[in-house]
């Protein structure tokens, strides 16, 4: 089986983390869990990209010219603000960090770690208000910085869907409204599984997956699904699930300017392959992967605003690898 490291196929380049005021949302479940995915991005800036990936490296010939090279004597480093919502101590992220080959005890002064505590004596708007008000006094001493919220879905659990919300709202504002010369990302992490979970029970109706091109994909906000003309007015028309099962992180999907989907294998468990990776660029309504986004897209899908790219995934000690999948 042909792998690649997971850094080679992400969409928004290996020398840096998706930066340029963008707002990344990861959509995974219990059944296939993404955090893997915050510990690559953090990897990213940290890494001074000496050096590029190895697929890179044996398919283009090293050289003081090469477009690799400009690249990656480029790039920086970038502070990392990471929200922890759930349980793990700063010691396990530090744990796992490590297993794909990050020490961030060699950067402990780019790494700040806020882990959230429920507030007793304060009520929740308040708490969020600190928050965010400490959050912005860090940024203010930095150049270059990655907000990581782990997780939206847990946030909310403690305040609420609409506080959770304008609390990610006000985040996306300060990425954005950093100065010349700075450059700033937020990537945020939310559960999907009960829109996981519908499009497993209706997958059989789907059409099949086959390979990286461009696809009529809705992200988070279409669950998971594979859309054409037809099956989009059923969407529309179909409200019935809307008012059974009202997911609140679907409206993360407007704020999120690419979605990574982390979801299962619809056939089921397989041995080498632990999921798959659904990257959608949302470069109409949002700002895409890269600033030329728009222009790689073909004439045929200039109608809609999403373009997805689709690989596997496989976890093992030896870190996260990539199965891109043949047209």
């Amino acid at each position: 089986m042909n792998t690649v490291p997971i850094q080679d196929v992400l969409p928004w380049g290996y020398e840096r983390p998706p930066v340029g005021g963008r707002t990344t949302l990861i959509c995974d479940s219990a059944e296939t869990d993404g955090k893997f995915l915050l510990y690559t991005i953090a990897a990213q800036c940290l890494s001074s990209s000496s050096k590029a990936p190895s697929s890179l490296n044996s398919a283009v010939p090293a050289s003081k010219s090469s477009p690799i090279t400009k690249i990656a004597s480029a790039s920086s480093q970038y502070n990392i603000i990471w929200i922890n919502c759930g349980l793990k101590t700063e010691a396990q992220i530090s744990a796992a960090m490590k297993k794909i080959g990050c020490d961030i005890r060699t950067n402990e002064k780019m790494v700040h770690i806020i882990t959230l505590q429920v507030p007793t004596d304060l009520g929740g708007a308040e708490y969020l208000k600190q928050l965010y008000q400490g959050i912005h006094l860090k940024t203010a001493t930095m150049s270059n910085y990655v907000i990581i919220l782990d997780d939206a879905t847990l946030l909310s659990t403690y305040f609420g869907p609409s506080l959770t919300y304008t609390f990610i709202q006000m985040l996306q504002r300060l990425i954005r409204r950093s100065s010349s010369g700075n450059d700033a990302g937020l990537v945020l992490r939310a559960s999907h599984d009960l829109d996981q979970e519908y499009y497993l029970s209706t997958n059989q109706e789907q059409k099949s997956v086959t390979g990286n091109k461009v696809l009529n994909y809705i992200g988070a906000g279409g669950r998971g699904m594979l859309h054409d003309s037809e099956s989009l007015s059923k969407l529309e028309l179909g409200s019935q699930y809307e008012l059974e099962e009202l997911v609140w992180e679907r409206s993360l999907v407007e704020l999120a300017d690419g979605v990574i989907d982390v979801v299962p294998l619809s056939s089921g468990f397989a041995k080498d392959v632990h999921g798959r990776l659904v990257f959608t660029s949302r470069w109409g309504a949002g700002l895409g992967w890269r600033k030329n986004d728009e222009s790689i897209l073909s004439s045929s899908t200039a109608k809609n605003n999403f373009s997805t790219t689709l690989v596997n995934f496989c976890c093992s000690d030896a870190g996260v690898r990539a199965i891109r999948l043949r047209v």
